[in-house]
């Protein structure tokens, strides 16, 4: 048996049950609450970087392990304004990509420069990384030198380390204001030019044809988001399903 960290997002902490009700006792537990998320960093159980608590999972001989890496959006976070949607995160790519293991590493705010100082640990045993990334890094100010020279360098760990790497051209972003979108465009042609790298054109299928660079209005969140809707996430299933078959026979 071999086996893959798989993430979740909830560690829930029960207090015992007191007998003394009434706000003595609820002001007592808040304190005790307080005084245990102060003590947590210090005992090294919460990552201000990775937020992810990691949980070993064993997965069956000769299962290739799929991770997907990048930001809020390869996460699968959803912002559709209601608050019942909020944050909600989904294992899109799991639907995209049946019949498999995927194992979704996406961190909100994450940039390229993130996804290479935490290269080994987020990749770890990875026979498949994904990287959706890339549109923090221009709203940030990053040059498209930074970005690319961070691809290549991405590229060259994988190489390292025996990983089948795929990489999403830089998604089209109301986030992104229209004076950088030059830089998202010198980026994707950039990885569009390596035909020996493996590349998901997600750009060019998300991109609203009468706004290019833009998400489709029916597909974003809400004006100013840099997340699509389930509509959108709709898209983008069916488009990496699509793509998976065609290069990966299934």
């Amino acid at each position: 048996m071999n086996s893959y960290l798989t993430p979740s997002k909830f560690a829930r902490i029960r207090f015992p049950s007191s007998s003394r009700g009434g706000i003595k006792g609820g002001v007592s537990r808040a304190i005790m609450f307080i005084l245990l998320l102060a003590l947590l960093p210090a005992c090294g159980l919460i990552d201000h970087d990775n937020p992810w608590i990691y949980a070993e999972t064993p997965v069956p001989d000769g299962h290739p392990i799929i991770v997907t890496v990048g930001d809020s959006i390869a996460a699968g976070w959803m912002d559709c304004q209601e608050v019942v949607c909020k944050g909600i995160e989904f294992d899109w790519w799991q639907n995209a990509i049946p019949d498999t293991i995927v194992l979704s590493r996406g961190i909100g705010s994450s940039t390229t420069s993130d996804l290479l100082e935490n290269w080994s640990r987020d990749t770890g045993g990875a026979d498949v990384v994904i990287v959706l990334s890339g549109v923090n890094d221009v709203a940030y100010g990053a040059s498209a030198e930074e970005i690319i020279a961070n691809f290549e360098a991405m590229t060259a760990r994988a190489h390292k380390d025996g990983i089948t790497l795929v990489i999403s051209t830089i998604m089209p972003s109301d986030s992104t204001l229209p004076e950088r979108q030059p830089i998202v465009e010198e980026v994707n042609t950039f990885l569009l030019s390596h035909d020996d790298w493996l590349i998901m054109d997600l750009h060019a299928e998300m991109s609203d044809p009468a706004n290019p660079g833009y998400l489709r209005r029916d597909e974003i969140a809400h004006e100013g988001s840099a997340h699509p809707n389930e509509r959108g996430y709709a898209r983008m299933t069916a488009f990496v399903r699509d793509w998976w078959q065609t290069n990966f026979g299934g």
